[in-house]
Parts: C-alpha cells; sequence; structure tokens
C-alpha cells in the first residue's frame, strides 16, 4: 500500500511511493492511444477492402501503416502494463532505499554510501521533472539518479520526498566540491543529449529536403 505524502521528514518509516500521474500525463497517453489506432485503422480498411497487394507497393503502405500504429501504442500499452503492477515503485527505510523501475528493475542502495541527497531536475523533457540525485561517498563509484516524476506531481511533493530521505540516511555529508563538480557534469551532459537530438533532427530534415526532389524526378 503506498503511503500518504507528508510534509514532515518524521514520516513513519519504511513508506513507499507507488505511480502517482497528473492529468496531464493521462491526456498524453489517451492522445498517443488514439494516433496510434488511426494508422492501424487506415491500414485495416485498406486490408478488408482488397486494396493491399501482396506484389505491389500497396503492401509497404499497408506495413508502414501497420508499424507506425504499433510503434504509437506501444508507449500507452506499456503505461497501462506498469500501473497495473503497481510500478515504477520507490521504497524508503532506515538507512536504505529500493527502486523498482517501470520496466520491473530493482535497484537497492545502502544509503551510507552516499552523501547527503539532494534534488534535482531533468532538463530533456518538457514540465516539472524532478529526481533524486544520490552521489557517492566514495570516488569511482556510480552516481544514482532515480525519476520521481512518476511519483509527484509538484515540487512541494518532491521536496517531501527528498526530506524523507534524509531522515532515512541519517547525518551525511554535504556535496564536497568534487561531487558537485559531478553534479555540474550531469547537468551539462543532459544539455549535451539535448543539443544532439536537435542536431540530428535537423540533420535528417535536410536529408528529407535533398532527398524529395530526387524522389519527384524518379517518379
Amino acid at each position: 500500500m503506498t503511503e500518504p505524502y507528508g510534509e514532515s521528514p518524521q514520516q513513519p518509516l519504511p513508506a513507499s511511493f507507488g505511480p502517482h500521474y497528473g492529468a496531464i500525463v493521462w491526456i498524453g497517453m489517451v492522445l498517443m492511444a488514439a494516433l496510434g489506432c488511426i494508422p492501424l485503422w487506415v491500414g485495416w480498411y485498406q486490408l478488408t477492402r482488397g486494396m493491399v497487394d501482396l506484389s505491389e507497393e500497396s503492401l509497404d503502405s499497408f506495413i508502414l501503416m501497420t508499424g507506425m500504429g504499433l510503434f504509437l501504442l506501444a508507449f500507452p500499452a506499456l503505461f497501462v502494463w506498469s500501473l497495473i503492477r503497481g510500478l515504477p515503485r520507490l521504497d524508503i527505510g532506515e538507512g536504505w532505499l529500493r527502486h523498482v523501475s517501470i520496466l520491473g528493475r530493482v535497484s537497492v542502495l545502502d544509503l551510507d554510501h552516499y552523501a547527503e541527497a539532494v534534488l534535482g531536475e531533468s532538463v530533456l523533457a518538457k514540465g516539472y521533472q524532478p529526481r533524486l540525485e544520490l552521489y557517492p561517498a566514495l570516488s569511482g563509484d556510480k552516481t544514482q539518479i532515480i525519476p520521481l516524476r512518476p511519483h509527484v506531481t509538484g515540487r512541494s511533493e518532491a521536496e517531501a520526498i527528498i526530506a524523507l530521505v534524509h531522515c532515512a540516511a541519517g547525518p551525511r555529508p554535504s556535496l564536497s566540491t568534487e561531487q558537485m563538480q559531478q553534479s555540474i557534469r550531469t547537468i551539462r551532459r543532459d544539455y549535451q543529449i539535448m543539443a544532439g537530438i536537435v542536431i540530428i533532427s535537423i540533420l535528417m530534415l535536410i536529408a528529407l529536403n535533398l532527398i524529395e526532389p530526387q524522389t519527384k524526378r524518379a517518379l
């Protein structure tokens, strides 16, 4: 059973946080499901009306429509499947933290191995995307970044979870200079990934514009 959110870090431990999505996420999933149904309906219409011939290019159109529809429907299907399983899930106890991802991957962390937990934010998605950042006390260990967006709808709820982690971990050292530099590199890497996505998108548009005239001449 998922514990309710609390503003006080003295909330009883252990505490569990299951999926807790706002209305905008549900609307987005419904719209994506509707978009996925459109090409599937078009493909089914072509198939039932005898418009698909295995020996002609109409087969390519049918496969493209079906593939596009299934691809769009995969995200709402994963969303519903994860909700049925109660994923993702975040469990916090005295000195430990357990996170189960939307795909069922389990990570159990000993909070004694990390510095004081900090509240970060992803820059790769729209809206408020908070995340729990745990930087290792020993250099060379892996930094742990856990998305909090599936469990909260606002900053106050995210801050309440961070306060609960602080309570579970007990007194922990603040981020050292090296860890702060690592935090900056994490944010910088997010912007680099975003820049890479933008550059690839621009290159794809340029490539399509170059291919289109050649295709028209070939036809």
